[in-house]
């Protein structure tokens, strides 16, 4: 098994109903510049932890801990852009996910987001594009 264990700041930014704009020049949505440089920070993050291991085609379990400043928004909301995260910085799509936790807690103090990214293949096959698990 492999597993990955990130540990990042707190921030709105990450969370799929903070991040967008509205241009009432152009009628569109956009992503906010600073939400494009949270989710690409996140992802170069996640990069240099994975270093060399190469993911495979196969079941990636994703584990999302959130410690939010207050009672307003949702853990959940969190899932699809750092989701989007692991998929761009591991070259796996996210179709072989799968959610194993998500979860949270008030932290009014110094609130973190703990990211847990573990692919369970057997070290004979690792060599492979797909896992046996």
């Amino acid at each position: 098994m492999n597993e990955i264990e990130i540990k990042i700041p707190f921030n709105w930014l990450l969370s799929k109903n903070n991040r967008m704009g509205y241009s009432g020049i152009t009628k569109r949505s956009f992503i906010k510049k600073e939400a494009r440089e949270v989710q690409d920070s996140l992802i170069l993050l996640i990069k240099n932890r994975v270093g060399d291991f190469k993911f495979k085609k196969d079941k990636i379990w994703i584990s999302i801990f959130v410690q939010k400043p207050t009672e307003r928004g949702d853990a959940i909301n969190f899932v699809d852009v750092i989701c989007d995260s692991i998929k761009k910085a591991v070259g796996i799509d996210d179709r072989w996910f799968s959610i194993k936790v998500v979860d949270w807690e008030i932290a009014e103090e110094n609130p973190q987001i703990f990211i847990k990214i573990e692919q369970l293949c057997q070290k004979a096959i690792r060599e492979r594009d797909h896992c046996i698990c």
